[in-house]
């Protein structure tokens, strides 16, 4: 009798890390209008504000989201090249 695979054991590890310069651009939805805008690493850990590009709707990113987005790309391989993110 086979026995499914538990969902730990099919969790992605990379053999590869990868750090990330302040250039990088990642696509951020904008909680207003609903469309993408690429924002750099730099801009979204300043935390002034980063503005839609479709609606010119202006958020900041809390540091708990700069955190959860930390982590969320660590999980996949990815790094900041600098860790100005948890300060």
């Amino acid at each position: 009798m086979n026995q499914p695979l538990r969902i730990t054991e099919l969790e992605f590890k990379p053999t590869l890390h990868t750090i990330l310069s302040d250039l990088v651009s990642i696509p951020l939805v904008c909680d207003h209008c609903q469309h993408t805008t690429d924002y750099s690493l730099k801009s979204i850990k300043q935390q002034d504000g980063l503005m839609c590009e479709h609606c010119y709707h202006v958020r900041s990113m809390s540091n708990t989201e700069l955190l959860l987005l930390q982590a969320v790309l660590a999980k996949s391989g990815f790094h900041f090249a600098n860790e100005t993110a948890t300060g």
